[in-house]
């Protein structure tokens, strides 16, 4: 079956690229467009189709989304725990709040719109790929033409990293994506601002839309208003600019504070671990970590192509370029974060996907600006390496005839064929997350004798703690 999908999927493919390609070049913009929207949905359908939850972390995500149907004020892994639990321990814990409310909260309206199921997870994810495709045609045939936003939008997405994270392979799955989306519109903002105008609604919005992106993914959210401070203090209008700056920050202020407050109020304890481990990446220890001081740069050559630091460095030295307006804009947008997470202890490749669409823009506009038909140029080769480098990568996700990949697992099929009464308590199951989304039950890991002496022995620390000395 699967090698007559694959040939299905290649054929399908093939003449979405063919009709993408004459409609690109036969100056029908839109129709191309369209085309690029179909084949992006395609691509997340595809990949998403996959008949159990992926480890990280979307099996945590999808579980604490469904909790959060009955209440979706209170983010909860166990919903009933019946054992002593560690709140530092996100895997295990009752209250969840390792990601904000707004990302889960969009997932769990999904279960309760299309039901208890992988699928339901993910559709998520699939609009929010679509919405940002959209929206960076916008964002780059605004800086310069429709054409240059074609190309960017069509690289953005069929990217195998953005196309993982909304088939929720890899963490931190619709939630970045979703976030990704909050980036995107949050520069379309920016760009398509209200000049000229004496309201301070353009600048409200970008500040709320700052906030919201922070309740997805806490603080990567405040590259937004980085952003826009490149984009107002480069106006020259200083007094202006940090009038419209304080307005944003502050108006970026009032969701999260909101957030922040009624947690510290309802779940005090979890709410004041948080706030400081929402900076544990920066120096926390997890295994498995590859902390190399050189891996996010590798990772951002494989997601890119090593030929993209031939094109940052060409944006960032040559006096005039496609995007001489916006050039510290767009490398604001690209180096920033890759700084940040290279120093960063805990080093996830997907950090750096919220500079895809800038590093994707400025490769389209690297190959638009030095395109010549019959002369094969430095800048073409550079640029047509990158985009090589960004489709065979991209193809690569597809898993197309591969036997290595299949789309279901036995214990996933075994686990939804279970049939349990709703309250049931099962001990020893290493699939308890999954086993908690499908079914209305508790289940631990962990024999039931290791928690009834983990109890005891947190009981006989609590008196120690109350006797008087």
């Amino acid at each position: 079956m699967y090698f007559y999908t694959s040939i299905l999927s290649c054929i399908f493919i093939s003449v979405a690229l063919i009709g993408i390609w004459r409609l690109f070049v036969s100056n029908r913009i839109a129709a191309s467009f369209r085309l690029v929207l179909l084949l992006t949905l395609f691509l997340k359908v595809y990949c998403s189709a996959d008949l159990y939850l992926h480890g990280w972390d979307e099996r945590y995500h999808a579980l604490v989304a469904k909790n959060m149907l009955d209440d979706p004020l209170k983010p909860t892994l166990y919903k009933n725990p019946l054992h002593h639990y560690d709140i530092t321990d996100w895997t295990n814990n009752h209250i969840w709040l390792s990601k904000p409310p707004v990302g889960l909260f969009i997932i769990s309206n999904s279960i309760r719109i299309f039901g208890q199921h992988e699928y339901a997870v993910r559709v998520p994810g699939i609009i929010a790929s679509l919405l940002s495709v959209y929206i960076v045609y916008l964002i780059f045939s605004k800086v310069y033409n429709q054409k240059l936003g074609l190309i960017s939008s069509f690289f953005f997405g069929i990217h195998g990293v953005l196309t993982d994270l909304a088939s929720g392979r890899v963490s931190s799955d619709a939630i970045e994506t979703l976030f990704l989306l909050s980036i995107n519109f949050g520069v379309y903002l920016i760009l398509f601002n209200d000049e000229g105008k004496k309201s301070y609604r353009t600048h409200i919005k970008v500040g709320l839309i700052t906030g919201i992106s922070f309740l997805i993914k806490w603080q990567p959210a405040l590259l937004i208003l980085l952003l826009y401070m490149v984009d107002q203090l480069g106006q020259r209008n200083y007094k202006q600019a940090i009038q419209r700056i304080v307005v944003a920050t502050i108006s970026a202020l009032v969701l999260p504070g909101v957030w922040i407050l009624y947690a510290s109020i309802k779940y005090p304890e979890e709410m004041a671990w948080m706030l400081k481990a929402m900076f544990n990446p920066l120096y926390g220890i997890v295994a498995n970590n590859d902390s190399k001081w050189y891996s996010q740069i590798s990772n951002f050559g494989v997601f890119f192509g090593y030929s993209s630091y031939l094109i940052i460095l060409y944006y960032a030295l040559r006096k005039t370029v496609v995007f001489s307006e916006r050039r510290v804009f767009m490398l604001t947008w690209i180096i920033v974060p890759l700084t940040i997470f290279s120093f960063a202890e805990i080093k996830r490749g997907t950090y750096l996907i919220i500079s895809a669409p800038a590093m994707i823009g400025l490769t389209s506009a690297f190959l638009y600006e030095n395109w010549f038909w019959l002369k094969l140029n430095i800048s073409k080769f550079v640029s047509i390496v990158s985009f090589v480098s960004i489709g065979m990568y991209s193809a690569g996700k597809l898993y197309l005839f591969s036997k290595d990949k299949p789309r279901t697992r036995d214990w996933s099929t075994e686990i939804k064929a279970r049939s349990y009464l709703p309250g049931s308590v099962i001990y020893d199951e290493p699939h308890y997350i999954e086993v908690m989304f499908y079914h209305d039950v508790v289940a631990y890991p962990k024999p039931k004798e290791w928690y009834e002496e983990n109890d005891q022995s947190k009981k006989l620390q609590q008196r120690k703690q109350l006797v008087p000395f």
